[in-house]
């Protein structure tokens, strides 16, 4: 053991470095990139922003969003004046310009330096070192107020307006209005003026003077400090609480009426603004930074990424009345001398971690890879002991640790709970019991035997336990405050609590990463501190501790001093807080928006009128109409701007809702919205329209009346001549299909009586009568049942084959289970089908000759009937009738005209599909009934 404390001894007298650093006001930074160099910093009430003259334009920022104001010419602006809500700025090529809307619109340029303008009334007065100008928009007379003396610029009273003037004998003030001069006894040389809306500041032999209104005299005010002996001086503005601001070009110098001292901070940075706004903001416009938000001088940071090494952190920190000790992911340990400003740096573990920090009278235990004793008189280690890693110490008389896998009592060596992840240690003296928070649960020991009184909650992470209003509380991970005896739960606007810090005897802060909540004891809630975390925003807040008066936030580089953190924690929402909704335009929404119908939709941009104060937080959400539990957040965009765009507006009243949230406010705001109907929908075009079509109609019906009776009646009449001339046409199809047939079946009855076949010749007179039977009985009629047709096809294949001297193989494949009688088909369609495969695919086939004839059932309306030959096939059959110069088939043709005809009369449907190659020839007739 001993061996282990010279180590740790040796390591800390070569690594003890000492540093000193002051504590500078926080800052909220708004880029260099945009500005350049800032000149002037002004508040502009009217609109709630902040205008910004820079050396790249001049800029309004509405505390979320920066914009810049555009003019004719790119120009470096150096000044801002504001007369009621009339802005001016001034350029350094000494040109004046007005700000409407987002532009600059140019005014005069002047051959001459501008020393300073003021605007009264209408009127714009421009002074020069030496002279002095009087105009309106673009016309300027010199006035005559002789040349001897030096004009340093314009003060503002409450009753007039003057010019600062001096000789080398003598100051005066030449009143603007009355066109008169007013001599002081003020003898000294003048080095500069600064003017506010209510105070005028000469300086002058390092003292600052202000200009008496009532008295019309230059008393002095106060003096400058020792500091600022050889510093140019830009701005200097006092606040009405005392606070005196001075900006030069070695920082920012401030005097705190409550302190009664000089501080002075950012030092190497020019500051050339000051600027307070009604949020008690400081605003400060620099050379290098860009420009910077002080939300107040209480609020105070320490950086300490000097002291850090590459890719060290804070991960731990432990506050005690003097000090404050910040432990690093590298082993280090780095105690503050919070009084002093001095840090010194302890290396205790090269590759270690410091993880939890506690102290006891004049020593500190620091865990970081072993528990660490060290002497606080003297910063040195004196012992080092060996132990799980710990996350949580508690000492009195005697030391215990909570380590990840079990708890232990040091001082008299005994444990217990191995294999549990402790989080927290509370110790109740009334109970003399140990409340553990462990990842699993809480466990309560007793500390007289070390046993263990009993387990609770076991699904739990129990990030601390911590008493309030006299009852004992658990924190859980997931965001659970719960009374431990109680059993009253709160849940906490917030998740993954990372730690838990008493504030008072009834309220306790929790947090994570980046979030922090107050959670009350007496009330059972929690309430989010937003503005702790936009102390913070993209640093990981390690710890919080309290003293008696202040907070230190420590984050991963850098520590935030909150003094008299009550005024800040228990801050509300700005009084009177409300939402700006904005056209596209800039203007304030007001009233009804009236839209043409031809709008693109709504494009509306939403701020709150407290926007730059830093403790003012809110969300913001929409619903149209009237069902207000339809609420629809809307998210900042890009340039952190609330944009509402809405596409589409319906023709007529609408109303859009509004809400503006946050922990203490719940408003709603309306816009009513109409879109005007097209002319074309108005009541007075629909009227003149419907008289108009009305009158014409009265006026032509007499004329079309008997025209359109002779036209029906020739539509009718031309009807009846094209369906008889139709049907006529189809009956002198079928007419020339039975000539054909008749000539070949008689061909073949002759041939076989010339060659003695009677009985053959007998049987196919009988079959030639039933088929001529049927053609004659069934060529008038459209559709006749698919049993009638198949007896007719069935006689003509028979005859066919007599023919063909029985060479033809006849198939016939017929569903069994269809009743042909209920079924229709176009009469008389299938012989011509079959007549042309067997005359044009089989005739000229060597072999076997096949004709097959299926019939398939598709459903009790449809079904499909196949004619299939192993013919040579239509093309080939093409070619060998062409060589023989046979005319071309006449059948098929005549199909597909009685085929589109049937069709036509909606009463079945038939669709005819011919496939054919050298191997044979397939003809599908698909039959569909209408039900």
């Amino acid at each position: 053991m001993f061996k282990h404390y010279i180590i740790a001894f040796i390591t800390f007298l070569l690594c003890f470095p000492l540093f000193s650093q002051e504590n500078e006001p926080m800052t909220i930074p708004i880029d260099y990139e945009h500005f350049g160099t800032v000149y002037d910093i002004v508040e502009y009430k009217a609109k709630n922003e902040i205008l910004i003259a820079s050396e790249k334009g001049l800029f309004r920022y509405t505390g979320k969003v920066l914009s810049p104001l555009h003019s004719e010419s790119e120009e470096t602006f150096h000044k801002i004046y504001l007369q009621k809500e009339k802005v001016y700025a001034l350029s350094f090529n000494n040109s004046i310009y007005r700000l409407k809307n987002d532009s600059l619109l140019f005014i005069k340029h002047f051959e001459e330096n501008i020393k300073d303008l003021i605007v009264i009334e209408d009127s714009i007065f421009v002074t020069t070192p030496n002279s002095l100008f009087v105009g309106q928009k673009d016309k300027f007379t010199k006035i005559d107020i002789g040349t001897d003396f030096y004009h340093h610029g314009f003060i503002k009273t409450k009753g007039a307006y003057f010019l600062i003037r001096q000789s080398s004998t003598t100051t005066d003030f030449y009143n603007l209005e009355k066109k008169s001069k007013t001599a002081t006894s003020f003898k000294k040389t003048i080095h500069k003026v600064f003017t506010t809306e209510k105070n005028n500041y000469l300086v002058s032999d390092n003292i600052v003077y202000e200009f008496d209104q009532k008295s019309s005299q230059i008393n002095m005010r106060f003096d400058l400090p020792i500091r600022l002996l050889n510093v140019k001086l830009y701005d200097i503005k006092i606040h009405e609480t005392g606070l005196i601001t001075i900006g030069h070009n070695d920082g920012l110098s401030l005097w705190n009426p409550k302190q009664q001292k000089w501080q002075h901070y950012y030092r190497g940075t020019p500051i050339h603004a000051v600027s307070f706004d009604q949020f008690e903001n400081i605003w400060l416009g620099t050379k290098y930074e860009g420009v910077l938000q002080i939300p107040s001088i209480h609020i105070l940071q320490n950086d300490i990424s000097s002291i850090l090494q590459w890719k060290e952190k804070i991960v731990t920190s432990y506050l005690t009345n003097d000090y404050l000790f910040l432990g690093t992911n590298l082993g280090s340990l780095i105690s503050w001398d919070i009084a002093q400003g001095i840090k010194k740096v302890i290396h205790l573990s090269k590759n270690g971690e410091v993880q939890s920090i506690v102290g006891k009278d004049d020593l500190l235990y620091v865990y970081c890879d072993q528990l660490f004793k060290i002497d606080l008189t003297t910063h040195t280690v004196i012992e080092s002991e060996n132990v799980h890693s710990t996350k949580a110490i508690f000492v009195d008389d005697e030391l215990f640790v909570a380590t990840s896998e079990d708890f232990q009592n040091l001082t008299k060596a005994i444990k217990i709970d191995k294999g549990i992840w402790h989080n927290s240690i509370h110790y109740s003296s009334e109970e003399d019991l140990f409340y553990l928070g462990t990842k699993t649960g809480l466990k309560i020991v007793n500390r007289n035997d070390f046993s263990v009184v009993t387990t609770v909650e076991k699904e739990r992470n129990i990030t601390e336990v911590l008493r309030l209003k006299k009852a004992l509380y658990m924190f859980d991970f997931n965001g659970e405050a719960v009374g431990l005896r109680s059993g009253k739960t709160a849940q906490l606007p917030i998740s993954n609590i990372r730690n838990v810090t008493q504030i008072n005897g009834e309220e306790a802060l929790c947090y994570n990463k980046s979030e922090v909540v107050l959670f009350n004891a007496k009330l059972n809630q929690g309430r989010k501190i937003n503005f702790i975390s936009t102390l913070t925003k993209g640093k990981d807040i390690v710890n919080i501790s309290k003293s008696k008066t202040d907070l230190y936030i420590t984050t991963l580089n850098k520590v935030y001093i909150i003094q008299n953190y009550s005024e800040f924690l228990y801050k509300t929402t700005p009084e009177n807080i409300a939402l700006i909704i904005n056209g596209k335009n800039g203007k304030t929404i007001s009233e009804t928006i009236n839209l043409s119908y031809k709008n693109k939709g709504i494009e509306l941009f939403l701020k709150s009128n407290k926007d730059l104060s830093f403790f003012t937080h809110y969300d913001l959400f929409y619903t149209i109409g009237e069902q207000e539990e339809e609420w629809t957040k809307i998210s900042p965009n890009q340039q952190n701007a609330f944009q509402f765009n809405l596409a589409f507006v319906p023709e007529g009243n609408s109303v859009l809702l509004f809400m503006l949230k946050n922990n203490d406010v719940n408003q709603k705001y309306s816009v009513k919205t109409y879109v005007n109907s097209p002319f074309y929908k108005s009541y007075w075009f629909i009227l003149i329209i419907f008289l108009s079509i009305t009158f014409l109609l009265i006026i032509i019906q007499k004329r079309r009346l008997n025209l359109m009776k002779k036209e029906n009646l020739k539509r009718i009449q031309e009807e009846r001549l094209k369906t008889r001339l139709f049907k006529s046409e189809l009956t002198a199809i079928r007419s020339q299909m039975n000539p054909h047939f008749v000539f070949n079946t008689l061909s073949s009855i002759q041939l076989k009586i010339a060659k003695k076949e009677t009985s053959a010749a007998f049987k196919m007179v009988q079959k030639f009568s039933s088929l001529m039977r049927g053609i004659l009985n069934y060529s008038q009629k459209e559709l006749i049942s698919l049993k009638q047709e198949l007896d007719i096809l069935n006689n003509y294949l028979e005859l066919e084959r007599n023919r063909f001297e029985e060479e033809l193989i006849i198939e016939m494949n017929i569903n069994e289970e269809m009743d042909l009688e209920d079924f229709r088909i176009p009469s008389l369609i299938t012989q011509p089908i079959a007549e042309n495969s067997i005359h044009h695919g089989l005739k000229h086939k060597h072999g076997e000759k096949k004709i097959s004839i299926t019939l398939h059932k598709i459903d009790d309306l449809s079904y499909s009937l196949e004619i299939i030959d192993n013919g040579i096939g239509i093309e080939k059959a093409n070619q060998i009738n062409a060589e023989n110069k046979k005319p071309e088939s006449f059948a098929m043709k005549a199909i597909r005209k009685r085929i589109s005809y049937i069709n036509s009369l909606n009463e079945i449907s038939v669709d005819l599909e011919i496939a054919s190659s050298d191997q044979g020839t397939k003809t599908t007739i698909k039959v569909i009934e209408y039900d």
